[in-house]
């Protein structure tokens, strides 16, 4: 099909069958003045990208307060060049991928996209070349989206557990603490940093996120059986350890909407 330029429709929402395309402009200007929020897969792959360990990646690139790239001298992503673009382009972030779309999945577990408001000097062009599923293909959304599920249903785990346990409420009030700022700074290091596996190191990315996923399950006691669960749930250091891993996911995700379970503060 041929590209037909149309206007931007910001929040609009679709679903992967809607016809849509979106043909990038060479600008820039998708990569400022943005909050590149990242998942543990997204640090995974630009570490591998880099030639680092993942908590070195986290060291040089990512905010300390927050689960998001840091930003340069005119609030440009701290990977961009302006005489050659994206660095690291082969291994950007999902939210990078996505961009000029929004992703979010409904309490009922219904995957919805939505077009984000366009920087204003944008020069992408809009159409209906193509469908929202051809243009996540395109973009190797795969392996991220892939993730997304993985995490998402490590994090349903954990809130089924404090549920069970009846602390779901003091769960999501540490969320909005961290959201809020009132609880500290986000302990992105949980989820982000690397892990002591037993064994050789997984071969991809996505294959180091499911290892990493199962070596935290003991950790905020996901592998013990339910009264286990709730013993645990029921000291305030259990609290504390579960807690910490739920917010720590729940702040990596939200920015693609990745756990039905997760209960965001209000605006």
């Amino acid at each position: 099909m041929t590209e037909t330029a149309v206007p931007a429709q910001p929040g609009r929402r679709m679903d992967p069958e809607t016809p849509w395309s979106y043909a990038c402009g060479q600008c820039g200007n998708c990569c400022r003045d943005k909050d590149f929020i990242l998942t543990p897969y997204d640090v995974a792959r630009l570490a591998q990208g880099l030639g680092l360990t993942s908590a070195a990646t986290m060291a040089r690139y990512v905010d300390p307060s927050r689960p998001a790239l840091k930003t340069g001298k005119g609030a440009w992503c701290v990977f961009y060049d302006p005489g050659h673009g994206c660095t690291v382009h082969a291994h950007r972030p999902a939210v990078c991928r996505l961009y000029p779309l929004g992703r979010t999945v409904t309490r009922e577990g219904k995957v919805v996209f939505e077009e984000a408001e366009p920087h204003p000097e944008a020069k992408g062009r809009y159409g209906a070349a193509g469908t929202v599923a051809d243009y996540l293909q395109s973009q190797g959304l795969a392996p991220y989206l892939e993730a997304l599920l993985l995490i998402g249903a490590f994090l349903d785990d954990c809130f089924a557990a404090a549920g069970r346990a009846g602390v779901l409420d003091q769960l999501d009030a540490a969320v909005f603490a961290y959201w809020t700022g009132e609880g500290g700074p986000v302990p992105f290091n949980v989820l982000g940093q690397d892990l002591l596996i037993e064994g050789d190191p997984p071969a991809t990315p996505l294959d180091q996120l499911k290892a990493h996923l199962k070596a935290l399950r003991p950790l905020c006691g996901l592998d013990l059986n339910p009264p286990e669960q709730a013993a645990l749930l029921e000291t305030p250091e259990g609290r504390a350890k579960i807690g910490r891993l739920v917010v720590t996911g729940a702040v990596l995700g939200v920015g693609l909407g990745l756990s039905p379970g997760f209960s965001a503060p209000p605006p």
